[in-house]
């Protein structure tokens, strides 16, 4: 109860981000572009499908431009900084990766799919994820994604244990949110190590890159109304980490660390 008491207070504590009637008006248009992407893009998929994987993926591709469109007609801005000039077009495309991100929206993932376009990056989502929204539940169940129960780990560690020899065989990236929940409000959540520490011990020659994404918790802070106009994205990508032999639990911690320190937690 009082754990419950102590959410619901920090949540009161934030201050939602300002609205006027250009945002009301805009909304529907937002909507209409928003959802008739995904309306589209689901068959689009399913077709694509009976021709391969790799013809899914791109067409999933696309669904992620459409609805990092659909977020410029509210002037949302995405800024992403690299460690050093040139940094993301260095990245191998024939090398598997493990992106470790902080997470605020479900917009987190069609705006990573965008950055790493080259990489067809699959995520680590919540089972419930898979079933009920176009478009992406069938890319995240057909693209290779981890589809997990976190109450559950005997369903959880074998799924994850797949996902990075999967990601490791065909040389995408992965994304994995160690906060394991998204961060409603904005604010760093505690990072859990246990799942991280499963990829990195079963990819263990996947190269890591830990990144920072702040502002889209602002895309969603209202569940049933509208997004205010002009949200800055922040993508802070950092440079990648020095793997070791047997390291993976050090790792997990030195990754923890070095995204705290970038995002400190409140």
């Amino acid at each position: 109860m009082e754990a419950t008491e102590t959410a619901e207070e920090s949540q009161r504590d934030v201050e939602l981000p300002k609205v006027d009637l250009l945002d009301y008006l805009l909304y529907p248009i937002f909507l209409l572009v928003f959802c008739g992407t995904l309306l589209i893009f689901d068959p689009l998929q399913r077709i694509a499908y009976r021709i391969g994987s790799q013809a899914q993926q791109r067409v999933a591709l696309w669904l992620s431009y459409g609805i990092c469109l659909s977020l410029k007609v509210l002037g949302t801005k995405i800024k992403v900084t690299e460690p050093a000039p040139g940094f993301l077009q260095s990245l191998s495309a024939d090398k598997p990766y493990i992106l470790v991100s902080t997470h605020q929206s479900l917009f987190d993932i069609r705006i990573l799919a965008s950055i790493f376009h080259r990489h067809f990056p699959r995520f680590v989502a919540k089972e419930v994820l898979g079933k009920g929204i176009p478009s992406v539940s069938y890319n995240l169940r057909v693209g290779g994604a981890a589809l997990i129960d976190r109450e559950n780990p005997r369903q959880a560690i074998p799924e994850l244990k797949r996902f990075a020899k999967y990601v490791a065989e065909t040389k995408c990236a992965a994304v994995i949110f160690p906060e394991g929940t998204r961060a409603r409000d904005g604010r760093l959540k505690e990072l859990q190590a246990a799942g991280l520490t499963v990829m990195l011990t079963n990819a263990p020659e996947a190269e890591v890159i830990p990144l920072v994404l702040k502002g889209t918790w602002k895309l969603s802070s209202r569940k049933f109304g509208p997004i205010p106009r002009g949200v800055q994205v922040d993508v802070s990508l950092m440079q990648k980490v020095e793997r070791n032999a047997g390291d993976a639990k050090l790792l997990t911690q030195e990754i923890i660390k070095q995204i705290s320190t970038k995002f400190p937690l409140v």
